[in-house]
This record gives structure tokens, sequence and C-alpha cells, in this order.
């Protein structure tokens, strides 16, 4: 008796191929029921499913109610999650689905590179030929347009973060390509959460000097208040409860002086503790800052009550948690004047540590 023959791959069986910008998803909040037939039935009207991996109690082989599941293409992905993320209970459950984007999509992969400003006639060939001396390399993918295409970039994978550092350190801003305005660009490939910031700041209004938007209610007074208030008055300038833009804070001595108005609070989930704010910013300029995502009804910016120099925090509250959220997502990371802003929930007096 012979043996059986190995099983043959065939492409039937193959996994459907994956753009390079695809994104990994968690899904949970499933029914310990589903397997991997009901749930690719759910998610597959998005769009074609590359690979789905249902996580599974290693003692009991029980599914554990999450998965994750990598579609092939970046706006499948994204439309899973606009149509089903916290707006749909599956049967049993009693909290509603959760589909975002995995942990793992957020943490940079020290070993791929994004190309840019290369000559729309350079081909992934050409690129590995360029990029080979550095190291081994995993994979090489020139980004198509719609029209077939090259876009003028690229994703190169290597399988050694030290090759991609040397890669960067010989390549970057070293050639102009044909075609091509400004040197090529080498760069570590952003994250999902950089490439959602760039996103939500494109969708953001122009921004004026020192990074806040113009705004009508800013006047010219208020402008230079906002740029020279902390150096050139030299006060720690308060809002009290109900006052405008344009009217007149009650401000305190750096050297003591009468109580400050205390800072006014929007309801819970409105109020917004913001780290790493430029030094130059006082309250004026950071209530203009946040503004365009609502209703800023207090702003605060903490100052060294003996120096007058800005401690590089404070608070912002809105009216509403809406604008609170809508801030956190475009503005946390957000770079003003060489710093990235930490922007997060402001903790309430009375939360446990």
């Amino acid at each position: 008796m012979t043996d059986a023959a190995p099983p043959v791959t065939t492409p039937a069986t193959m996994p459907p191929p994956k753009d390079e910008d695809a994104i990994k998803l968690f899904v949970g909040q499933l029914p310990k029921s589903y397997g991997e037939e009901q749930l690719t039935a759910l998610l597959q009207p998005y769009g074609a499913i590359h690979d789905m991996m249902i996580l599974k109690n290693k003692m009991t082989g029980e599914s554990r109610g999450c998965a994750f599941v990598t579609f092939c293409s970046r706006q499948s992905a994204l439309s899973a999650i606009a149509d089903l993320h916290e707006k749909r209970t599956l049967p049993t459950m009693a909290n509603p689905m959760q589909v975002k984007i995995a942990d793992s999509e957020q943490r940079g992969d020290d070993r791929k590179l994004f190309v840019g400003m290369i000559s729309k006639t350079c081909t992934e060939a050409d690129l590995e030929a360029m990029f080979r001396p550095f190291g081994e390399i995993e994979s090489v993918n020139v980004l198509i347009g719609p029209e077939g295409q090259s876009k003028g970039c690229a994703f190169v994978k290597y399988t050694n973060a030290g090759s991609a550092n040397q890669a960067i350190a010989k390549l970057h801003n070293s050639t102009t390509m044909e075609g091509c305005r400004a040197p090529m660009v080498v760069k570590i490939a952003d994250t999902e959460k950089q490439k959602q910031q760039r996103r939500m700041q494109r969708q953001m209004p122009p921004m004026g000097m020192y990074g806040f938007p113009p705004n009508a209610m800013f006047g010219a007074q208020d402008m230079a208040q906002a740029m020279y208030g902390v150096q050139q008055f030299n006060v720690d300038a308060e809002w009290y409860p109900g006052a405008g833009f344009g009217q007149q804070p009650y401000a305190q001595a750096p050297y003591g002086g009468a109580a400050r108005a205390p800072q006014k609070e929007g309801p819970p989930n409105s109020n917004l503790f913001i780290y790493h704010l430029p030094q130059e910013l006082n309250d004026h300029s950071l209530a203009a800052t946040f503004m365009s995502f609502g209703n800023v009804i207090s702003s605060k910016v903490f100052v060294d009550k003996y120096t007058g120099q800005s401690k590089c925090f404070g608070f912002v509250s809105y009216d509403n948690p809406q604008s609170a959220q809508a801030a956190i997502q475009a503005m946390n990371g957000f770079q003003i004047g060489g710093k990235r802003l930490k922007v997060q929930l402001k903790r309430p007096k009375n939360a446990p540590y």
C-alpha cells in the first residue's frame, strides 16, 4: 500500500489577495455559537475577506466571542466599522458589536518603509534593485491609482529593522527622480492611527499663526493678547463664567493678588485635559485652537505663579460631549509649534486613581 499524496493547494482554496493598505479588524461581542461561516455571512456584504481567526479558549476550544478579520480592501474595513461598530446587537448578546481597528495595526512596523517622490515609470523591480544592498527584502509594492498608473509612491518591507534604518540613512533625500519636483522620501511607514490623524487634519479649517484657526470672533486685540499675553502682560488670566471672547477676564498678578475665578466646567465627558502645549499659548489662543469643534465655555492654561511661564498643560470645556470627542479625534497627536498635543477627557474630581 502506497502512502497517500499530500493535498495540493489549488487557487480555489487560496485566500484572495489583499491590498497593501488593508486593515486588520477586531470584532467583538459575538455569540459564542458563531463560527467562521456565520461571521463570513455577516461581514462579506462589505467586501471580500482575506483572512479570519476566531479567538478560542485554549483549554476548552470554545469561542471567546471575538475574532480578527482582514478584508482584502481598506475601504471594505472602513465601511464595516461605520455600519457595525456599536450599532448592531447580535442575537443573545446584551451589548452591541465592537468592530474596530486591531491594536496590532496601531503599532508601527519598523521594518516597513514608505517611499515617496518616485518616478511614475519606476517599477517594483527598479525599487528592489535600489533597496536590496541594505538587506533582505520581504516585499515591494508600488501603489497604483484607479486608472492603472503609479501614484509615485511605494512600500518596501525588509526582514529586519536594521536594514530599514540603513536604507533611510542612505536614500532619504539622496536623489531626485525624473519627473519629480523634490528628492525621494524614505521613512518608516505611518501607523493606522497616524493615517487617521492626517485625514482629520486635512478636514480641519486652515490654521493661522501659532496653529490656531482664524475666526471672525477673534479680533486683532484678542490675537495680540493670544500671541503675547503670558510674556508681555505677565498675568494668569482666567475666564469668569459666561464670559465671551473679547470681554474682560479676571486676572491675577503672578505674585499673589485677588482670588481667581473658578474654571467653568461643562457637562460630564465634555471637559478636556491637554498636555504638551507650546509655551506661547495662553487662555485666549487655547480656546481659539479648539473652538472649531464646538462651543468652548472655558479654557485655562496653567502658569507658574512665580514666573508667569506656562506649565504647558491646561483645560478646555465644551457645552456637550460630542464636541469634546471630536476635538480628541482631531487634536490628539496634532503638532503645534514643534510639539504634539496629548488630548484626553479630564478625570472627574471624585474618580478613583
